[in-house]
């Protein structure tokens, strides 16, 4: 299965998740966080053959990539409380997908 960010120019799906900023903050929260482009562990055989570019790749804030306390867990620093409260990678990707499908 293809998703239709992967098929964005060099950089574009880049420029699109700086755009949308932490997709933690966006979806859970309401809110743009400045985002540091994070590129998934572990998926890229599991989630449709990922190719290894920017499409296993998801935005996420500081505190939600890797500076989180137990209010809001990080990804690599909680990672079983963040997945509980967020969803896991995959969900991640999947959400990441379809909001930048919506961005111009």
């Amino acid at each position: 299965m293809e998703s239709i960010t992967e098929n964005l120019p060099a950089g574009a799906r880049q420029e699109k998740m700086i755009k949308l900023g932490c997709v933690v903050c966006r979806v859970y929260y309401e809110v743009h966080s400045e985002p540091h482009i994070y590129r998934l562990q572990g998926i890229g055989h599991r989630v449709a053959r990922l190719k290894s570019d920017d499409s296993n790749s998801v935005p996420l804030c500081y505190r939600h990539l890797q500076n989180g306390s137990n209010q809001h867990p990080s990804l690599r620093g909680q990672p079983k409380l963040f997945e509980e409260r967020f969803g896991t990678q995959e969900d991640l990707l999947e959400m990441t997908n379809q909001l930048i499908a919506l961005i111009q």
